[in-house]
């Protein structure tokens, strides 16, 4: 969803008033769903003309290839941490500091560069827990991101699951690139999962869905050691009374809540079994 910009509210500045245009954009798979999502969106779109005028909806198709070589602006997040886009910078990039931790990432088709407010909190976070040593699994890990982060922060190694081969492939190269390939393993699937021992993890990571946090809260908890941390997020405002319900019910004791742009992002740990 992209609003109006352009002001400053540190200057007094108003924000643009509800008649501003707001442009939404939705990437929809070509696959045996697309006729069905089209003709939803066709509907939901004629429905709210008859309120207010929309222009024509816009469609394009995007080749994998130009997928894969879309750029993003460095972002900073946190104190030290610095998200770099590997197709567009060579090596260090000139805004980086020695105390800096290079993040290089390249997409791909995988959600995770840094941008959404779920990533970004996520980060903030493992800035703040990571303290050197601890071992990881990030549960619906996309591009990697999470993971590479953790690594370069301190943690020792780390197991990622996604149910999404172009996310796993992803996940391989940015590991590679980091130089932290050594210290992971990557699998196509989810927990429960053999090679995921039961309370085996410091630190477990879920920057998933309300659904799938619902849904797989119990084993994703299962993955915590007793005195370990959860950080789960990917899910709006709306939805954070039945997430935090089902995390809690599966043993979950919340520790900090964070609300950025309507996206939530909680930290747990693990009641005693």
């Amino acid at each position: 969803v992209e609003q109006c910009g352009g002001y400053n509210p540190d200057e007094g500045e108003p924000p643009p008033g509800p008649g501003a245009p707001v442009i939404v954009r939705a990437w929809l798979p070509v696959d045996a769903t697309l006729d069905d999502r089209l003709a939803n969106i066709d509907l939901g779109v004629r429905l709210i003309s008859h309120l207010r005028q929309l222009p024509p909806v816009q469609k394009k198709e995007v080749l994998e290839a130009e997928w894969r070589r879309q750029t993003f602006d460095p972002v900073r997040i946190g104190r030290r941490l610095l998200i770099v886009p590997v197709n567009s910078t060579a090596g260090r990039p000139a805004s980086a500091t020695s105390d800096d931790v290079i993040v290089p990432l390249e997409p791909g088709l995988a959600f995770g560069t840094g941008h959404h407010p779920t990533t970004r909190t996520c980060l903030e976070v493992l800035e703040r827990v990571v303290r050197g040593g601890e071992s990881v699994v990030d549960i619906g890990c996309g591009s990697g991101i999470l993971t590479i982060a953790a690594l370069k922060l301190g943690a020792r190694d780390a197991m990622c699951f996604d149910i999404d081969p172009d996310a796993v492939r992803a996940a391989r190269r940015n590991l590679r690139r980091a130089g932290v390939y050594r210290r992971a393993r990557i699998i196509q699937g989810t927990v429960p999962h053999s090679d995921a021992p039961r309370y085996g993890y410091d630190l477990v990571l879920a920057n998933i869905s309300a659904r799938v946090l619902i849904e797989q809260a119990r084993p994703m908890l299962q993955c915590a050691r007793p005195n370990g941390v959860f950080i789960g997020s990917g899910y709006m405002a709306e939805r954070k009374e039945e997430v935090h319900r089902s995390l809690e019910k599966a043993g979950a004791v919340i520790r900090e809540m964070i609300v950025s742009s309507d996206w939530v992002t909680v930290v747990a740990g693990r009641a005693p079994v």
